[in-house]
């Protein structure tokens, strides 16, 4: 009774453990410093255009100050965004009140995503008075990260930020999308369907070839007419 007794306490403890660190999970989650942007919100809270983004603004339930921008664009699916992740939000906590540091999921922010070029995850881009930087400095450590945002990204070679895509810029860059995506799908059934009709057409005269070998390969069975004609006459007698 004593032995049930001392394994019921210590699975109450352990549950009581795991309860405390999912509540300090969601609170830690609650208590984020990075930004979420999207497709609806990015230019209203970054005026990355025009650089010209004053006073403090809301997001949510929480407040940020004004200034320079450094966004993450990401997949769910990406691995290295995943394992960042920690180091971003500690940036975020670091700079608070300086940069202002974002996440955005590309797959479900297309436009934005289209319109800055993003080729591949996870792409860092400084943005600051109508200027593009995009950080390239390998380590994604939180140190390295925040020295970029605060001083060197004037080391790289900065470009002007591409202007919000139009109603008729998404469609047009949707018809193009389609046409291309068309154009892939029809060059890989085409090529498919002319490995598999070779390839058929190749196994076809491989087996003709056999069958025509096996058939003319084959002896003659000769033809008998001598003894059994005498010892049938021989009976006859």
């Amino acid at each position: 009774m004593k032995a049930f007794s001392a394994i019921f306490a210590c699975l109450a403890a352990a549950l009581a453990v795991s309860a405390e660190s999912v509540s300090d999970l969601h609170v830690e989650t609650d208590a984020s410093s990075v930004i979420q942007l999207t497709d609806s919100n990015f230019e209203k809270l970054t005026q990355a255009t025009t650089g010209s983004t004053t006073g403090a603004f809301s997001s949510g339930n929480r407040s940020h100050t004004a200034g320079p921008w450094f966004v993450k664009f990401y997949a769910p699916w990406c691995s290295h965004c995943r394992h960042m992740a920690p180091a971003w939000e500690r940036l975020a906590r670091e700079l608070k009140g300086v940069v202002n540091v974002a996440d955005l999921d590309a797959t479900r922010s297309p436009n934005v995503a289209k319109r800055f070029g993003i080729k591949g995850y996870p792409t860092l881009i400084f943005i600051d008075k109508g200027r593009m930087y995009v950080y390239k400095g390998g380590e994604r450590t939180t140190e390295r990260l925040a020295a970029f945002a605060t001083s060197e990204y004037q080391k790289t070679i900065s470009t002007a930020v591409p202007a919000p895509l139009t109603y008729l810029g998404v469609l047009v860059d949707f018809m193009i999308t389609g046409v291309q995506e068309a154009q892939r799908i029809y060059d890989v059934a085409f090529r498919g369907f002319f490995v598999v009709s070779s390839f058929s057409l190749l196994l076809g005269l491989v087996i003709g070839m056999i069958c025509c070998v096996i058939l003319l390969s084959k002896p003659a069975t000769p033809a008998t007419v001598g003894k059994p004609t005498k010892i049938s006459a021989r009976k006859q007698d």
